[in-house]
């Protein structure tokens, strides 16, 4: 029986539809009821933010600086103190020296986030594939430079819950083509390298149906529903295709995004 997790993280090459796949995932939750968060890690994007307006679902953009600052706070118990240790060399060595920090920051405060709303799932549309693997393996890496301290144990708590099966579930979106397929296996080895928990579920986007009417009548259409027929056959037993999304043939986001959560399985 279909069990949301309270983390639903998205990743994939770009242009493969990785965002309106996770709007469409966050819908379908959303029309079961459950309240959604859809969070990004990218500032700026005011269609998404209009798209999640328009959905009814509750948008999140997490930045860095205040992050990073919401934290301190909590640790050093003043705004006076975070504020000196932002600008403090440490601080600006730290970011220099290992840019991941920043998705340690981010990943941890939505975290704690989502451990504080019990009730609640939240969708990450996370950056584009090697940035995503570098935002996990940081995790994995800082537990090793951190071996003592409260940081040390802010790391692991929030390591466990990436490991944590019964709480988030990784989605890979990818084209039935062979570059996109490739590099979807490829991330999909490279998760479970970091960890052998990080079992990736692969969404396949953008599928023919064979009875589209173009199929039937233009040879370019026929010709490419055959190469993607031909690059699913050669695939299928490396991945674990967990879903398949159709070819939407529509221009308008919104109606985009509903027949994609439509075309979700609520039982795969």
């Amino acid at each position: 029986m279909f069990k949301a997790k309270r983390l639903s993280l998205f990743t994939g090459k770009g242009g493969v539809g990785k965002s309106s796949c996770s709007l469409a995932y966050a819908k379908m939750l959303q029309e079961k009821k459950l309240t959604v968060h859809y969070v990004t890690f990218s500032p700026g994007f005011t269609q998404k933010i209009d798209l999640c307006e328009k959905l009814d679902i509750i948008y999140e953009d997490l930045q860095f600086q205040n992050a990073l600052k919401e934290y301190l706070i909590q640790k050093t118990g003043t705004e006076f103190f975070s504020s000196i240790l932002m600008e403090s060399s440490f601080f600006k060595a730290l970011l220099n020296i290992q840019p991941s920090f920043e998705y340690l920051v981010l990943i941890s405060k939505l975290v704690n986030e989502i451990l504080k709303n019990e009730n609640e799932f939240f969708i990450l549309d996370s950056p584009s594939t090697g940035h995503a693997l570098s935002m996990i393996e940081s995790i994995f890496n800082y537990e090793k430079i951190f071996t003592i301290g409260p940081l040390k144990k802010d790391i692991l708590k929030v390591k466990n819950f990436l490991t944590n099966p019964d709480l988030i579930d990784y989605f890979i979106v990818a084209n039935p083509e062979e570059m996109s397929l490739e590099e979807s296996h490829g991330l999909s080895e490279s998760f479970l390298k970091i960890d052998p928990t990080i079992n990736c579920k692969i969404i396949l986007n953008k599928i023919l149906d064979k009875n589209l009417e173009v199929i039937q009548t233009t040879t370019y259409w026929k010709n490419l529903f055959e190469l993607q027929k031909e690059n699913l056959t050669n695939w299928v037993k490396k991945m674990n295709f967990y879903q398949e999304l159709p070819y939407v043939p529509s221009k308008n986001n919104l109606d985009l995004i509903l027949q994609l959560a439509n075309a979700y399985k609520v039982n795969p």
